[in-house]
């Protein structure tokens, strides 16, 4: 908060931003515990990039990649967030914090150009709101909706395509298949564990893209500012990339110093695959135990045993 201005603000690692107003909101616990969100996705792809890339990121929510990429030293980049309520704390947090030439666009991503209405909304996680030109719970005012073609024709060409859209990267890639097809630009598409990441991956083979799996952890081992008590533990985002030949090489050499999972991915056999060994979400008495404490764990939950009655007197080992 500044002067009269209710907004929460935070020092961050990409400065200081203004935060989504509930405090339980899942990205600001995280913005005000680590100072950072995802950063290690964002690095993933600076070697990737250079002064002259052009970068498109939709469902820019607070801007904390696009700032990432911004302080990279990419040449320029366009933001796209369809929330009014996001969108308003992306345009402040850009004007104060982004170093390169940016554009911000209010407006949701889809097959055609009309408008979209809210799917989907989170109460504690704003970032998470889906919006669709299909009919909705009217929870909200519908927006403008427009294509990635849309987006070239009036921002110029782009070398990274990031599509974190709460399940319309498929719609999204399709809106400037041809043009992607043609000139195989970087896309780095959010892959969560949802049945639409087949589309995704079929749209890449398509186009002529190499697809490659990446998860990370959202933390970092040395984050901006590393606090103890971390609103969830181990956790793991994951993307589904695509690009010209030798992605994959570039991507694996890049560890970054953190416990990365890269695969090439040929077929919807091998996604699901990498999908199913990324840890996503764990107890957080897990978290400092060695490989072999976890390999223990897998074995006795494979065996139906517990610890509340291991080796007790008269109790059975079997929950």
């Amino acid at each position: 908060m500044v002067g009269d201005d209710p907004t929460p603000v935070v020092e961050t690692l990409y400065g200081p931003l203004c935060l989504p107003a509930n405090p339980r909101d899942l990205i600001r616990r995280v913005l005000e515990s680590e100072g950072e969100w995802a950063y290690l996705e964002a690095s993933l792809l600076k070697p990737l990039l250079d002064r002259d890339s052009v970068a498109f990121d939709l469902g820019a929510f607070l801007g904390t990649f696009s700032l990432a990429l911004a302080g990279f030293g990419v040449g320029r980049v366009v933001s796209v967030e369809p929330n009014p309520v996001s969108a308003s704390l992306l345009k402040r947090n850009m004007k104060r914090n982004c170093t390169v030439p940016y554009e911000v666009v209010q407006a949701a991503v889809g097959l055609r150009p009309g408008r979209a209405v809210v799917t989907r909304s989170l109460e504690e996680n704003l970032g998470g709101t889906a919006y669709s030109a299909k009919d909705g719970e009217d929870l909200g005012e519908p927006v403008e909706q427009v294509t990635v073609a849309d987006l070239r024709r009036a921002h110029g060409s782009y070398d990274l395509l990031k599509l974190d859209v709460e399940g319309g990267e498929f719609d999204a890639l399709r809106s400037d298949a041809v043009w992607i097809r043609d000139n195989k630009p970087l896309v780095w598409a959010e892959c969560n564990e949802t049945a639409g990441v087949a589309k995704i991956l079929e749209f890449m083979n398509w186009a002529g893209l190499s697809p490659v799996y990446v998860a990370f952890p959202v933390f970092r081992k040395n984050s901006f500012r590393s606090s103890p008590e971390k609103p969830f533990p181990q956790a793991y985002e994951a993307a589904l990339a695509g690009g010209r030949p030798g992605l994959y090489e570039k991507l694996a050499a890049n560890g970054l110093g953190e416990d990365i999972m890269v695969k090439r991915i040929g077929n919807f056999a091998d996604l699901r695959q990498a999908m199913w060994h990324t840890p996503r979400w764990s107890r957080a008495a897990w978290q400092n135990l060695s490989p072999a404490e976890l390999t223990a764990l897998l074995g006795r939950s494979l065996r139906g045993e517990s610890f509340e009655t291991f080796l007790l007197e008269g109790k059975t080992s079997k929950s």
